[in-house]
């Protein structure tokens, strides 16, 4: 797996565009975890009982009546058990070219055994205002209009991606993992080319 790159933290983070843009900076394979939540799922509720009662529950079920910190103990509960098909998906790809992963799902204690550098790998999490700024400008979640009250699916939301913001700057530097803070004072080029400063130490050792 040395030829896979992994950009992880929270959600509005920017992590989808410095991925595509370093994607075609460099000719890479960009693999976009939230591209296979829906297949992942479905894959999971076969033999899970908490992601089949995920599924089968209304918007208002899902966003509306569980408080942040519930819905922030199920992410912990589905991202281990989705972290194998992740791997599964990534091996079908040429491992002549470069991949790079990003998601919201990739805890540092899943990353670390597969990696040959910490270079490999970074995270970024965004501040409150850059967060809430973001979903408000991306018009997030689309889902929010279809339940029973947006305003409360909208900040359960908010809060259960700012508890996972949380949990990676606490844990990333546990494992010797680099985490960068994203709060709008850089531009996306910056942010991609700090990113891709990160990589390059990994990536000189390939060649």
């Amino acid at each position: 797996m040395a030829h896979v790159l992994w950009i992880g933290g929270a959600t509005d983070s920017g992590k989808s565009t410095i991925a595509q843009n370093l994607g075609e900076r460099y000719g890479m394979h960009v693999y976009h975890y939230d591209s296979s939540d829906a297949e992942h799922l479905k894959k999971l509720a076969e033999s899970d009982l908490e992601t089949r009662q995920f599924l089968d529950a209304s918007l208002d079920e899902r966003w509306i009546h569980p408080d942040p910190d519930a819905l922030f103990a199920f992410l912990l509960h589905s991202f281990p058990l989705r972290f194998p098909l992740l791997i599964e998906d990534i091996l079908t790809l040429s491992v002549d070219i470069p991949v790079i992963v990003e998601g919201f799902g990739l805890l540092p204690e899943l990353v670390l055994p597969i990696i040959s550098n910490l270079h490999q790998a970074v995270w970024l999490v965004p501040t409150d205002t850059f967060k809430w700024e973001s979903m408000a400008r991306r018009g997030k979640p689309s889902y929010a209009k279809k339940t029973s009250d947006p305003k409360e699916a909208k900040m359960n939301l908010f809060a259960r991606d700012m508890i996972l913001a949380k949990y990676y700057r606490k844990r990333v530097p546990t494992y010797g993992f680099t985490l960068f803070e994203v709060d709008g004072s850089s531009s996306i080029e910056e942010m991609t080319n700090l990113v891709d400063k990160h990589f390059a130490k990994h990536l000189d050792s390939l060649r």
